[in-house]
């Protein structure tokens, strides 16, 4: 898990998608990085991809 903040200010808690995972894919503080947000809980969410 990850806290992100979004370009709106909020910080929300983000998972790294399945897709993703298979993928070697380095995440550090600062990354940008592309969020699908939960619709059922606003504040999770799940990354996408490294932008």
């Amino acid at each position: 898990m990850f806290s992100v903040r979004l370009d709106d200010g909020r910080r929300v808690r983000a998972g790294v998608a399945p897709a993703l995972r298979h993928a070697v894919v380095r995440l550090i503080s600062g990354a940008r990085v592309s969020v699908k947000l939960s619709e059922l809980d606003p504040n999770r969410g799940q990354i996408t991809e490294k932008i």
